[in-house]
């Protein structure tokens, strides 16, 4: 655990060097905050909240790839829950750019990392960015469990966010 948190570190303290320094036209490092929630289509009674860290570099105005960090809570219909923390990657492609208001299109992919349910979560969405900093998203996710019992969970994905 020592290793990850190190290698995180280190990675941020980068990222973070990057953005400082590049101009916005070339590479460049990103930091952006998220909050989501999933509505569950497969179970109605699994509903999740997520807060999500993602540091990004970006190759050019197009193409950028992400580690997002994500705290999860998991709902159920009977008043339980379940918190998780995920991380992950997310290849981010940047398209319709007009004036301050663009679209862009990003899979993604996360581990559960601690808590006790593991499970795999793929997501598929779009993200509306208008200027610079806020954004909102509309996906799908898909929440596999490592456990038989738990089975899977599919729904749809709303976000709102902000990059620094």
């Amino acid at each position: 655990m020592k290793k990850l948190v190190s290698i995180l570190l280190v990675m941020m303290c980068a990222i973070s060097a990057s953005a400082q320094t590049a101009d916005r036209g070339g590479a460049h490092g990103s930091f952006s905050a998220e909050t989501g929630c999933q509505i569950a289509f497969t179970k109605p009674q699994y509903n999740a909240l997520t807060v999500t860290a993602n540091f990004g570099y970006h190759f050019d105005d197009k193409w950028s790839i992400h580690l997002p960090i994500s705290g999860n809570t998991t709902l159920y219909g009977d008043k339980r829950y379940d918190n998780q923390l995920l991380i992950g990657l997310a290849p981010e492609y940047a398209f319709g750019r007009k004036e301050q208001i663009y679209w862009s299109v990003s899979p993604k992919i996360q581990a559960s990392c601690l808590g006790d349910w593991g499970y795999m979560l793929y997501e598929v969405g779009v993200k509306c960015h208008m200027g610079k900093s806020p954004y909102v998203g509309l996906g799908i996710q898909f929440q596999d469990s490592y456990k038989r019992e738990q089975g899977y969970s599919c729904g749809l994905y709303v976000s709102f966010g902000f990059r620094l």
